[in-house]
């Protein structure tokens, strides 16, 4: 019989075989599904091991939010940010470009300040990560809300895998209803080297 210590390692790389085989099938499910939430989306990101680049964009300066929708504007890139997969386009900071297809894992952080303000408590908070693509209109492809009290700050995360085409388009969008016109809520900056407050990051998963 095999001691204690020999049996655990057995059954833990059984484990593992079995885990990795799971992640796999899932993987290759993804060819006809475009996003995956929840209970797989956790497993998958935990497990897999094949991610082969990575971005991460954020904000150096705050950006004022008024009634409605914003596209929330990115002006820095982390040193580690691979180009060539999702690349901030143009000058306003808001678009970026998929130019690599594949699946990937996309995440979007956002920090509010009420700075005062008011909204209608009843109405959602709605942050997302939305998404264009040719012939279509922009979509909230990867959407969270909240509902609460009025004149308090606020932060959300969304995230999800989705499978991107070259050309997509990536807008992050916040949306509030403030109880009148002339309102601003602050969306957060860089606060420091790990307080990045209102970020979108990325994960190349595979083709």
């Amino acid at each position: 019989f095999p001691s204690h210590d020999n049996t655990e390692m057995s059954v833990a790389n059984v484990l593992t075989l079995s885990d990795q085989a799971n992640v796999e099938s899932r993987l290759e499910a993804l060819e006809d599904q475009d996003v995956i939430f929840g209970s797989d989306l956790l497993q998958l990101t935990s497990r897999v091991d094949s991610i082969q680049s990575c971005g991460s964009y954020y904000k150096s300066t705050q950006q004022l939010a008024s009634t409605g929708s914003t596209d929330i504007s990115f002006d820095t890139v982390e040193s580690w940010t691979d180009a060539g997969f999702i690349d901030l386009s143009g000058g306003s900071g808001t678009v970026f470009v998929v130019n690599t297809a594949g699946v990937y894992h996309l995440d979007a952080i956002i920090s509010c300040n009420a700075n005062g303000q008011t909204w209608n408590a009843g109405s959602g908070k709605y942050f997302a990560i939305d998404i264009t693509r040719s012939p279509d209109i922009e979509r909230g492809v990867l959407v969270s809300s909240t509902t609460l009290a009025s004149g308090l700050g606020w932060s959300n995360q969304v995230s999800g895998l989705v499978k991107l085409q070259v050309g997509d388009v990536i807008n992050i969008r916040q949306t509030v209803s403030l109880t009148s016109a002339g309102q601003y809520q602050i969306l957060g900056a860089v606060a420091g080297t790990l307080d990045k407050n209102t970020e979108f990051q990325f994960q190349y998963i595979k083709t």
